[in-house]
């Protein structure tokens, strides 16, 4: 018997991981999980061959990858939902990752407690020419790492940047200095949800400054 893949959440994003997943049809069960009927007669053709459902029961008892793509309002419930009634070897969830500190700290103990790996998508960490970078500066003894544009998503997408300068550092301690970041909240694309512009300052033990900052592109064009 297959084994079982499956994607929460298909939006998107989570219609993409599907779309790359299907390649692996002959070896895997594929499955996409969405809450919204329309959604799935949507994109039902377009995926031919999964089984597309909007019920966790739905699901197989066992899973071996779990991709959360769901918004991060409503992932931490999802993945609590998931991991409580299926067996799950893997998750890999999309950032950002929740939105209250304690449901960080309750999905560390149900990992923990179920035995499940689980990854967060920074893609930036498989891309050839990162790797090249990083090989090129394992021998730096000080880097300074700037990250300037308009309107990218400092809060959705600084973990990004973050994260790439981690990879490419080797470090996994650093400081962060966000007195910098503008104190007006502005409403983002996706309804209901918020972003910030200004500028993150920070340090790690190798990289002695980073800057990474989002400006509102009227100002930055």
């Amino acid at each position: 018997m297959k084994e079982t893949l499956v994607v929460i959440g298909l939006g998107q994003l989570g219609f993409r991981h599907v779309q790359s997943l299907m390649e692996m049809q002959s070896e895997y069960m594929i499955y996409g999980f969405e809450i919204n009927n329309e959604r799935i007669d949507e994109i039902r053709e377009q995926l031919e061959g999964v089984e597309l459902v909007h019920e966790i029961d739905a699901l197989p008892d066992k899973i071996k990858l779990c991709i959360i793509a769901t918004g991060a309002d409503v992932r931490f419930a999802v993945f609590k939902n998931l991991v409580e009634r299926k067996c799950v070897k893997y998750i890999l969830f999309e950032k950002v990752l929740f939105q209250r500190k304690w449901e960080y700290m309750e999905a560390w103990e149900l990992l923990r407690k179920k035995g499940i790996k689980a990854y967060v998508n920074c893609v930036r960490r498989e891309w050839d020419s990162y790797l090249w970078v990083q090989e090129e500066l394992k021998n730096s003894k000080k880097i300074t790492y700037t990250v300037t544009g308009g309107d990218w998503g400092l809060c959705c997408n600084g973990i990004h940047m973050i994260d790439l300068l981690l990879f490419l550092t080797g470090e996994t301690d650093f400081h962060i200095d966000n007195s910098k970041i503008d104190k007006e909240i502005v409403e983002s694309k996706r309804k209901g949800f918020y972003e910030l512009y200004g500028t993150i300052r920070g340090r790690t033990r190798k990289c002695s400054s980073f800057e990474i900052s989002s400006v509102a592109s009227q100002s930055f064009f």
